[in-house]
């Protein structure tokens, strides 16, 4: 199932080897989000002043490249839940940037939620500053 870039959302759910290219998305809830997807790319993309930025939730072997990601203000900018083997690399943002793994937690039915084994690199900006993460 594939849905698309609607009033409230990009989403991708239970949809495999996509690619998101050079697109704008800003001013939705929940921005770009990725859920049980694997093997898609985000790449080029300007995902600007949503609620939720971009969340890959229990989504795998995905690459999220080159994109500047900058948030609304009230929540994590990128989150990673029960996500492994991602690749964020070369993505830009500002001071508000914020990133969120969520490791060995249990959800509200005592499942494990695990993210590991992801590879964040890339610059934020704070106060004019490149800081890599």
């Amino acid at each position: 199932m594939l849905h698309l870039c609607t009033s409230a959302e990009c989403r991708l759910e239970e949809s495999d080897n996509n690619k998101l290219m050079s697109n704008t998305v800003s001013k939705l809830w929940d921005g770009v989000r990725f859920i049980k997807s694997s093997y898609n790319e985000l790449n080029n993309n300007s995902i600007l002043y949503n609620y939720f930025s971009l969340s890959l939730v229990n989504s795998n072997n995905n690459k999220v490249l080159n994109n500047t990601i900058v948030r609304r203000g009230y929540s994590y900018s990128v989150n990673l839940v029960d996500s492994q083997n991602n690749t964020l690399k070369g993505n830009i943002g500002d001071s508000n940037t914020e990133f969120r793994v969520v490791y060995d937690v249990l959800n509200s039915t005592n499942i494990a939620l695990n993210s590991g084994n992801n590879t964040l690199e890339g610059e934020i900006l704070n106060a004019g500053e490149p800081r890599t993460i």
